[in-house]
Formats: C-alpha cells, structure tokens, sequence
C-alpha cells in the first residue's frame, strides 16, 4: 500500500515538474535571450552556454525611452489600484451589508463591465477623452483603467464581506463603536488577505492591459505593453530589445506576487467558503 502511495506522489509531482517547465520555458528563453548579443541571439543551433552582456538592457533603457515608460506602467497601475480599493472596498462593504432590492442589479452591473471586450469602449472612451481633453494624458488613461479595476475590487471584496460574521459588527456596536470604527478596526483586518488577492489582480489588469492605453496614451505617457511594438519596423526587428523589455515587463509582478503569495492564497481561499 504505501509503495502505491509512493509511486501516485511520484507521477503527480513528475507531471506537475513537467508542466511547470513548460509554462516557465518561454519565461527563460526570453530572460536567456535578453542577455544575448546580435550574434549569439541569432546562432543556430541555439547556444545555451554563451558570455551574458547587458547591452540589450542599455539600449532600450538608456538611449531610448523605456524606463519612462516603465514609470508611466507603474503609476497607472498603482494609481488605478488605489482609486479602484478608495471606492471598491467601501461599495463592496455597503452591498454586502445592505439588504435593498437594487443590489443584484447593481453587481450585474458592475458585472457587466467586466463582459464587455475593451474594444467595444475604446472609442467611446476616446470620444470622452477628447472633449474633456484629457487625450494623451496619464489621467485618462487612470480613469479608463479604474473602469476596470473597481468592479473588479468590488466583486472580489464582497465575496470575502460576506465570510465575516456580522455577529461580530454587532457585538462591537454594542460595545460602542461607532460604524466607521467597526469597519476600519474591525472588519478590514478580518479581510487583508482579500484584499491583498484583490490588489494584486487589480495590478496585473493595469499592468498588462493594452489596448485602451494604445489608445489614450500619447509617446510621453504610454506604458510599457504599448511602448514594445516600436521596436518593430520596417529595417527590421530588435529581438534582444524586446526581450529585454519583456523581461522587465514579467519579471516585477511574478516577484511581487510570489511575495505575497501566503495572503493571496489566503486572500483567494478566504472568500470561497460561506
């Protein structure tokens, strides 16, 4: 029986060793392939074993533009985020705790800017944009991001409202305190798992979302994904460049999140038990 057991543990972490390097192998390339020079990078075979050079990283961060936009990337996304646990916590906490008729409706609406393809609100954001002129704009392009991020935050942290007891708001109203002392004192240290869960996904939504920044964006506040296909042009393309960007494009929010990782699988376990 436990020679069975031994060889089920075996093949379950031999198959889960193998997906893992099948999911992290393109990761490597890319890193491998940021440290390459011009003629190492386009070798055949492959070389595996080659003299790293940060040359890639100098070019695209010192004589061009990319570091601005990697600064851009980082306030859109932590502005974004911010807003978005400023009014989505609160919201979350008033539709867990309120029992009116409109709060199905107004979670299915929240709900369905989340359905909706970026590109169906991309040009009525532009529109928008233009007539408030914020085109080109680190601020409308925080604005169009919080669109997403909040009901986002406001799904995922009603969910984990819903876990604490509301025995426990009570028996501190009781004890004389006020609802905002509830809330801060009481409640949000029961949920900073969640929340911790919810910010990071927040983050990644910002961080890697494309399309409404190609669009908003002007070349002095566009983001890192936006910024990348520049170095595509019709001379030809700056593979180690990319890689190079992209590295730093990954890297950040996998050491981020690997982090905080015991309260975000805290965070993502908290709110699926009632």
């Amino acid at each position: 029986m436990r020679q069975i057991r031994t060889r089920e543990v075996f093949m379950t972490y031999t198959v889960l060793g193998v997906l893992s390097i099948m999911a992290l192998f393109p990761y490597l390339w890319m890193l491998l392939g940021s440290l390459k020079g011009r003629l190492d990078l386009f070798s055949i075979p492959p070389k595996i074993v080659f003299s790293p050079t940060t040359v890639n990283y100098t070019e695209a961060f010192v004589h061009k533009s990319f570091l601005q936009n990697l600064l851009n990337s980082v306030k859109l996304a932590v502005t974004s985020t911010g807003i978005a646990i400023l009014i989505g916590v609160p919201g979350a906490y008033a539709l867990s705790r309120s029992k009116a008729r409109g709060d199905g409706l107004l979670l299915m609406m929240a709900l369905l800017t989340r359905m909706v393809p970026p590109v169906v609100i991309a040009i009525p954001f532009y529109v928008l944009m233009v007539k408030l002129k914020l085109m080109n704009t680190m601020t409308g392009a925080v604005l169009a991001h919080s669109i997403l991020t909040i009901p986002l935050m406001v799904w995922m942290m009603k969910s984990f409202f819903d876990t604490v007891p509301k025995e426990i708001e009570e028996a501190a109203a009781v004890d004389g305190c006020t609802n905002i002392a509830v809330f801060f004192r009481i409640v949000m240290p029961l949920v900073l798992g969640g929340l911790s869960a919810s910010s990071i996904l927040c983050i990644i939504t910002s961080w890697n979302e494309y399309l409404l920044a190609s669009v908003l964006t002007g070349k002095s506040t566009a983001t890192l994904p936006v910024a990348i296909p520049g170095l595509i042009s019709s001379n030809g393309t700056l593979w180690g460049e990319i890689c190079a960007v992209g590295t730093v494009v990954s890297v950040p929010i996998a050491i981020f999140t690997l982090a905080v990782q015991r309260h975000l699988v805290k965070g993502m376990t908290m709110g699926a038990v009632k």
